[in-house]
């Protein structure tokens, strides 16, 4: 396999840190990235920098994974690099490197020096009018405010780089950097992305979920984060603690005045949630709560509900509304994945008080025997693996496996599909996948390919649940190399 050659810029913020600090980020984040190509299953070398990483890989892998990496400010692919010892040689090398990219279509060249001036005896504006130049009659002519193509070279003292693309990275802190806190999650919007902010600043998270609704409520949950661990979180294995709470709802419904019941459960969730940190050494918890959204979370109220707590609450959404924080979720793609979670808060449905006072609920509190229930509840959790549970193998097919009757489905996004074409099969967008899992019906056998195995081991699993029979197949790529005659397919009305 020909590995590519990326280099990886870490994010501006790091830059103002101390040597000892910046050596640790780096070795966080170079441990973040061999997790997460290891899990991907591909062979790739990396060799470390002060405030950089060079990396050898698949170009499909790096292009799906890198991007998905905190700490990683910016990707660049290399094109090629070549020794330098004039700006003449720059200027003829660039022009013969990109000459073809820039055929027909307009452009801009952007350079940045690296290292010591005193060696590059010119400026990068000058680089950058000389290389436009010779390259301005290959082209429709220079853009510099909307190109079609941006050709962005890199000088050092004694080495010139020409990059194929730059893509942009989260940014952010290496996971791991900043500590650890347990993060309160219901599967929806708000919880899942106030996690992603938290590991965007390099906080460590495991969750905490607190279960009202039975297995149903928790499968919904442990499929979201099963998405969210394999997109977002390199590093570590998360854990999720699930808190059996159904009988605690149900103490609550019966003996208090129902205008209190979902302030009281918030209560109950932060003293059970504050418990369990300081027993399992988490500094904080973290929850998705931004002021006034509901009527638990007005400044008032949620004054009250810090009360019930000894550590301290993160908050990361607080001061966004509902539009920001559902447009984030689209970004980082757990839209549709959070959309299909049910609402439970049914199950406490009715009028509640904006500004609850805080000895009346000490009152009802004591009158349910509040102490008995947080310990009760504390005794009754336990972890849960975030994955669906099936026979993992069965999951997997090889080429070597495919028959005429199976459905061959590409799940990969149009720049892969671009990158390496496949015809013969059923192109289905992913998104829209998982939010009409009814197209796939139950009498077909259906095969999901994507760039990584990410998405189509994750809708593989979804519809088994559903009761379809679905696979990923783990060496697409040989897909090249089969009888297009063998596979025989029907499309999928997925057209708008």
């Amino acid at each position: 396999m020909v590995k590519s050659h990326f280099i990886l810029r870490v994010s501006s913020e790091v830059f103002t840190k101390s040597d000892g600090s910046k050596r640790f980020f780096m070795h966080v984040l170079s441990k973040n990235i061999k997790d997460a190509l290891k899990r991907a299953g591909t062979d790739f070398s990396l060799k470390k920098g002060r405030l950089e990483i060079a990396l050898l890989v698949d170009k499909e892998v790096g292009l799906n994974i890198l991007p998905r990496i905190f700490g990683i400010s910016k990707i660049y692919l290399v094109k090629s690099i070549f020794s330098w010892k004039s700006k003449e040689d720059v200027i003829k090398l660039a022009e013969t490197c990109f000459r073809k990219d820039v055929e027909g279509k307009t452009f801009a060249v952007r350079v940045k020096r690296k290292g010591k001036k005193q060696y590059i005896p010119f400026s990068s504006i000058e680089l950058e009018k000389d290389i436009g130049a010779v390259l301005s009659p290959y082209s429709r002519g220079v853009d510099l405010n909307e190109p079609e193509i941006t050709v962005y070279i890199e000088i050092t003292e004694d080495k010139v780089l020409f990059f194929d693309s730059t893509i942009q990275a989260p940014g952010g802190l290496p996971v791991g950097s900043e500590g650890k806190a347990l993060s309160l999650v219901s599967g929806g919007f708000d919880s899942l992305v106030a996690s992603w902010m938290l590991l965007n600043r390099g906080v460590k998270l495991d969750f905490l979920f607190f279960r009202i609704a039975g297995e149903p409520q928790m499968n919904q949950l442990v499929s979201v984060l099963e998405l969210f661990r394999y997109q977002w979180i390199f590093g570590y294995t998360p854990k999720l603690f699930v808190v059996p709470a159904e009988d605690a709802i149900n103490t609550i419904k019966k003996y208090t005045p129902s205008i209190l019941w979902q302030i009281l459960l918030k209560r109950l969730i932060y003293k059970v949630s504050s418990l369990l940190c300081m027993k399992e050494n988490y500094p904080y918890f973290s929850t998705g709560e931004s002021i006034g959204q509901v009527s638990t979370q007005t400044l008032a109220n949620l004054r009250v509900l810090d009360n019930s707590t000894d550590v301290p609450v993160l908050r990361p959404l607080i001061g966004f509304n509902k539009e920001e924080i559902i447009a984030k979720s689209r970004e980082i793609g757990m839209y549709v994945a959070c959309s299909k979670v049910k609402e439970y808060c049914y199950l406490l449905s009715g009028k509640a008080r904006t500004s609850a006072k805080e000895e009346e609920l000490l009152k009802w509190e004591k009158k349910i025997g509040i102490a008995k229930i947080v310990d009760s509840l504390l005794e009754r959790i336990f972890l849960q693996k975030i994955a669906i549970t099936f026979n993992e193998d069965s999951l997997y097919l090889s080429c070597s496996d495919l028959t005429p009757a199976m459905n061959l489905v590409d799940l990969r996004d149009d720049k892969s599909k671009e990158l390496l074409k496949i015809e013969n099969v059923i192109h289905v967008d992913f998104d829209k996948a998982i939010a009409r899992p009814s197209i796939f019906s139950r009498d077909k056998v259906w095969v999901f390919f994507c760039e990584i195995g990410i998405k189509s081991s994750y809708l593989a699993s979804i519809l088994r649940m559903l009761g379809v029979e679905a696979y990923c197949l783990k060496d697409w790529k040989n897909l090249i190399l089969k009888n297009d005659s063998l596979l025989k397919y029907t499309l999928l009305p997925f057209s708008e």
